[in-house]
């Protein structure tokens, strides 16, 4: 509920609004400082080649797990907070980072609002850091004035993250820190730990700074290796899955559909990137715990006795108990877990009820129940397009997400259905009332 609400009263173009306001409100305080860092020749230099370089970091991506990406820019932020004063971190970071989100706005599917966002974000986080490392540089040991403004940036990127995924999905802020701090802290903790000698060695000789390309290319080598690995995972879970459609002829195909049927409701809601891609991939695995049901329940050709139902529902939480297995897709375990849960808590395995279940799963449940209707089973015909959207808009709002059910249904250009179905409740609703 408190997701629900921050999301309808903190949308991503009022967030993007507050922090742009503060943004602006800070470089107008600082315009004495900014005038004069221009007069400074070396200082120039030394920002315009920073401003580059976050550039490039920045279109170096790095797929540190099937669902998550970072760049190189870490290392370069640092750089950024330790060489420059707070004026010039901070209107670096910007310029850098407006330039780098606005070249790959299409590619990553961004919005405007995203990208100030983004860009205020970075340059509020850089223009912590370098007040502290200004404050920290003429009292303590460089490690620590070092160290401090690192730390800084990291926990900086984890707080404020929420405030840039939040609004595009309903999952609590704390939800997002801590399933995405793990990723953070192991290749992003690594950067910094490399880039503090880097800095060091660039405070005492900043010409040497071109030199920092070669261990930049060897982070990205080694973190494009680590990728390569859970690609070939990520392979094998999909192969997994088409052996568990091959074991039922007659749901052959089923888990390829569902993750269709599943971007399709994504593409409506204009979900993209990184969570639009664990979505879609745990829609095309979320029958993998079928593996371990046993053929005479999985593929009894008449309807199931309650002890072999309560054997079939245990295939999502087997399902999530082997992708445990694979530290990789670890923000994708509870989507496979809960796909078969509802929004009034009759659904299974653990009864979750409304925003407690995933947002992913509720995407997935919609998908899921379209296709088993829509197809042959063994004990009954695929029911008619015209049949299964009444079932769907019959349980919106209990069984399933009301919008993501709408979604769906204008994916399939059954939107004319849909209207029609919300005019004969109106009019039913208007009947009782004057009775």
């Amino acid at each position: 509920m408190l997701a629900s609400l921050a999301k309808r009263t903190l949308p991503q173009p009022t967030i993007a609004l507050v922090l742009t306001s503060t943004v602006a409100l800070l470089i107008w305080q600082l315009r004495g400082d900014l005038a004069r860092s221009t007069v400074d020749l070396l200082g120039a230099t030394i920002a315009v080649g920073l401003t580059i370089g976050l550039i490039a970091a920045n279109a170096i991506t790095i797929q540190i797990s099937y669902h998550t990406k970072t760049s190189l820019s870490d290392s370069v932020l640092l750089l950024i907070s330790v060489l420059l004063a707070p004026s010039g971190a901070l209107l670096v970071a910007l310029a850098a980072s407006l330039i780098s989100f606005t070249l790959h706005k299409r590619q990553r599917g961004l919005y405007w609002s995203d990208i100030a966002t983004e860009t205020s974000r970075f340059g509020l986080i850089c223009f912590v850091a370098s007040a502290a490392h200004q404050l920290l540089a003429p009292i303590a040991w460089d490690v620590v004035a070092l160290g401090i403004p690192a730390a800084l940036l990291l926990v900086g990127d984890a707080l404020t993250l929420p405030l840039a995924v939040g609004p595009m999905s309903d999952s609590r802020p704390w939800q997002i820190m801590r399933t995405t701090f793990r990723d953070i802290l192991l290749v992003d903790g690594v950067q910094y730990l490399c880039a503090i000698p880097i800095a060091l060695i660039a405070l005492i000789a900043p010409h040497t700074l071109p030199l920092l390309v070669v261990p930049l290319a060897l982070m990205y080598r080694v973190f494009r290796g680590r990728y390569h690995l859970q690609n070939t995972t990520r392979q094998l879970l999909e192969q997994m899955a088409d052996i568990v459609d091959l074991r039922d002829p007659y749901t052959g195909g089923h888990s390829r559909r569902v993750a269709e049927y599943t971007c399709q409701i994504l593409r409506q809601i204009n979900l993209s990137g990184h969570d639009a891609d664990l979505i879609a991939t745990a829609a095309r695995i979320h029958d993998i715990g079928k593996i371990g049901i046993p053929d005479a329940v999985l593929n009894k050709p008449g309807r199931l006795t309650d002890e072999e139902r309560l054997t079939m529902e245990q295939h999502p939480v087997l399902g999530a108990n082997l992708l445990l297995r694979y530290p990789d897709f670890t923000r994708g375990v509870a989507i496979v877990r809960h796909h078969h849960e509802r929004l009034d808590g009759k659904g299974y395995p653990d009864g979750l009820i409304g925003q407690d279940i995933p947002f992913g799963a509720r995407v997935i449940a919609v998908a899921d129940t379209w296709d088993a209707l829509t197809s042959d089973r063994p004990y009954r015909q695929g029911m008619t397009v015209e049949r299964a959207a009444a079932i769907l808009i019959e349980g919106r709002g209990t069984q399933w997400s009301p919008d993501l059910v709408d979604a769906l249904l204008r994916a399939l250009e059954l939107g004319a259905l849909l209207e029609r179905m919300a005019a004969i409740e109106v009019g039913a609703s208007q009947a009782v009332s004057a009775h």
